[in-house]
């Protein structure tokens, strides 16, 4: 296992992060961190004021979810179906900077002198604040600056931030202050990773016309392939001087420091392509009239109701706790909530991996909300199914019928260059049903599966039997293809993959009516192969427990990890994909996570071996792998390993354990540790409709407690030294099982 840098970086508080310092060197990692964010729009911790100095130290980034600029994929040798378009999340215009002086001097983190800088962000109510407190180099004239920032979650075009300016020892300074709405805006350039950074550079977006009225300042812009456009606009709490320039407004304000002064600047964000102005302008205004503190109070209310059903509370180790809320945070914030969007690997916190969508959502996200907020699921899986008609013309590239969710994107179509560790990964489908069927099973909504989730399951089935084939001797096999392992590529019959389309077929053949069939021209011989397909689905068994991770796996000779120094980890960026793909070497789980997945088609003594066999193979590279591996070492009582890859998962990003905190938050891993609690410690699975958990209390804490929705009900799980109890919210009595005894609720 992987060794982890224990070191905490941010103070340890249940409810908040903070900073007390300012380290230009690892702001951007701060910016990060400091993200607040609706699901729609995302704006950087970054500092309102510009200074020269933060050059190349900054990323002032806001950005919103599935708005992008495309550009083609150029390839020096190209082939039938690869990929054509990049799609990149965009930066748009900035409106947060904003510019203070006093007699004449620029208030700054780099003139005068600073006695107090902080940076909070509050779980409970969303608030990001700054502080600081300066003093003059030449006059001694001290001053107290706050900014408080919302993005807000009832109103997904409104954003706002209050400035407080209090003089300290002083009753007369002339004091400036302008704020700004800058259109300006560029992406951060690529740095070789090629998870990190994007695809174009300088300024993307063009305007197309300015806004000014009642007090409302702001950009209509346009991109130039993906013909989106965007509104952007603010208004102030009180009126000003305004200027206006090429791709930028600001106002401006006179005082004479004799009292305190606060203004607040009210921003919106809209885009669409329709009415984009009078939806800008009708935004700022009801926004503007309810006043910061409404919104507040706004904000505060819709999260208390999240965090009554997505808190987990941890005694014994605050760190964790910390991080816990932290990641739940930061989930919802990255999150779409309108069926046409979905999250991002990084949400929208930054620019890695462009902005797409992958994997993550279905197989890692998708549980926290469907247990916690299943609304919210629900809009998920409405984005798959918006995407259908793009998926069925991605089969066709392939020369296949049905339909092939892309591996990354955006806008639906596929945006993966390298087809090896993208298209080739086909488990995508398999994914998505999964998160379908886990779905129906905890909000038993078998509407929806009536209405827009059976035409995605027979569409993937059908893709899957053109794409597989009937082997004599083997039964139905499934060649050329990548699993979750992305350091074994295009191989042949990858158990993960078999088996999560195995349980894809037998999910869609028990859910089909006569009428479904009939709409979707479904015939007996059809249904007869997909019957067929899954009781034939080829897994490479050994004489002993121990599972080939596909066909060839096992033949290979293993990593020289003995060989191997840190410093060339990840290998993916220090060694050539050919070189990766000859070893037994794993990037993250692969088997293993499909133990978790398919936990009731694995014995114990094959979890048992095929754990000892691949986890010494696996380098965790990914963030994704340590949640998995906490899952399973904690059924297999593992514990000292399984609270070692749940520490990992769960601060991730608080410590930046991948020193890549800079370019987003790993959503994926963020969500992982809430599975590590509730699938891992907690051993919830869904069998036979019912609720099955086996719970386990690492040494190292006091208790954990945790609550799910399930089929309209609402239980508490609370696990502690003197064992575990359960508690029914509300509901209907609900019978389920703990340590294979029944218990009734």
């Amino acid at each position: 296992m992987k060794q982890i840098n224990p070191s905490i970086i941010y103070p340890i508080e249940n409810w908040h992060v903070s900073e007390t310092e300012f380290d230009i060197t690892t702001n951007q990692r701060s910016e990060t961190i400091f993200t607040v964010g609706n699901g729609y729009i995302g704006i950087r911790g970054c500092l309102e004021e510009n200074s020269s100095e933060l050059e190349n130290h900054t990323l002032p980034g806001t950005y919103i979810n599935g708005f992008y600029e495309t550009a083609p994929i150029i390839y020096g040798e190209a082939a039938h179906g690869y990929a054509k378009n990049h799609q990149t999340i965009l930066n748009v215009p900035n409106a947060l900077p904003v510019t203070i002086t006093m007699d004449g001097e620029k208030i700054s983190l780099f003139t005068g002198k600073i006695t107090n800088h902080t940076r909070k962000i509050n779980f409970k109510n969303g608030l990001y604040e700054r502080h600081i407190t300066w003093t003059s180099a030449k006059t001694g004239k001290q001053i107290a600056v706050s900014f408080s920032r919302l993005v807000s979650f009832t109103r997904k075009h409104i954003a706002a931030l209050k400035i407080q300016v209090i003089p300290i020892n002083f009753t007369q300074a002339d004091i400036n202050i302008e704020s700004a709405l800058q259109g300006a805006v560029t992406n951060q350039e690529h740095d070789g990773d090629p998870r990190a950074g994007a695809t174009f550079s300088g300024q993307v977006l063009r305007t197309k016309e300015t806004i000014q009225q009642n007090g409302i300042l702001g950009l209509v812009q346009e991109t130039l392939a993906s013909e989106l456009e965007i509104a952007s606009g603010i208004k102030h709490s009180m009126p000003g001087e305004i200027t206006q320039k090429t791709d930028f407004w600001s106002e401006k304000w006179y005082f004479d420091g004799s009292e305190p002064i606060e203004i607040t600047k009210f921003i919106s964000y809209v885009a669409t392509t329709e009415n984009n102005r009078e939806m800008l302008c009708n935004e700022l205004a009801t926004a503007s009239s309810l006043g910061f503190d409404t919104l507040l109070q706004e904000q505060t209310a819709f999260l208390t109701d999240f965090w009554e059903t997505a808190d987990i509370q941890v005694t014994g180790d605050d760190a964790l706790q910390q991080a816990l809320r932290f990641n739940a945070f930061h989930l919802l914030q990255s999150v779409g909530r309108d069926g046409k969007t979905n999250i991002a690997a990084k949400g929208v916190t930054g620019e890695g991996y462009e902005g797409h969508y992958f994997w993550d959502t279905e197989i890692f996200i998708f549980p926290f909300f469907v247990f916690t907020k299943p609304e919210i699921a629900k809009k998920l899986l409405k984005h798959r199914y918006s995407l259908l008609p793009n998926a069925k013309e991605r089969a066709r590239d392939l020369a296949c019928s049905g339909a092939l969710f892309p591996w990354r994107t955006i806008n639906g179509e596929e945006a993966s260059a390298y087809y090896p560790a993208g298209t080739a990964q086909i488990h995508i489908n398999a994914d998505i049903m999964h998160a379908l069927k886990l779905y129906v099973e905890v909000t038993g909504d078998t509407q929806f599966l009536r209405e827009k989730g059976l035409e995605m399951l027979i569409e993937t089935s059908r893709f899957y039997m053109d794409y597989g084939d009937f082997v004599a001797g083997r039964g139905f096999t499934i060649n050329g293809v990548t699993g979750p392992d992305e350091y074994t590529a295009l191989i042949n019959n990858n158990t993960y993959t078999n088996l999560m389309v195995k349980d894809q077929l037998e999910f869609l053949v028990a859910s089909l009516t006569e009428e479904i069939s009939t709409q979707f021209d479904v015939t007996d011989t059809e249904i007869k192969q997909w019957k067929q397909a899954a009781k034939q689905m080829y897994i490479h068994r050994t004489d002993s427990a121990l599972i080939g991770q596909d066909d060839s796996f096992l033949t290979k000779g293993k990593w020289p990890f003995e060989a191997t120094n840190k410093a060339q980890y990840p290998l993916l960026l220090h060694f050539h994909p050919m070189k990766i793909y000859q070893k037994q070497v794993l990037k993250q789980a692969d088997l293993i996570l499909a133990m978790v997945l398919q936990s009731e088609r694995f014995t114990a003594e094959e979890k048992l071996v095929n754990y000892d066999y691949y986890e010494p193979l696996t380098t965790h590279d990914s963030s994704l792998s340590p949640a998995t591996h906490a899952i399973i070492a904690a059924e297999l009582d593992r514990m000292e390993q399984a609270v070692s890859f749940f520490y990992y998962t769960a601060r991730t990003d608080l410590d930046d354990y991948h020193h890549n905190v800079k370019d987003g938050v790993h959503t994926a891993a963020m969500a992982g540790s809430w599975l590590a609690i509730v699938y891992g410690f907690a051993g919830l699975r869904i069998k036979n409709g019912n609720l099955h958990f086996q719970p386990k209390l690492p040494k190292e804490w006091t208790s954990y407690q945790f609550r799910i929705t399930f089929q309209g009900r609402l239980i508490e799980v609370t696990t502690n030294l003197k064992g575990t109890t359960y508690r029914l919210i509300h509901g209907e009595t609900i019978s389920i099982f703990s340590d294979n005894n029944s218990l009734q609720l």
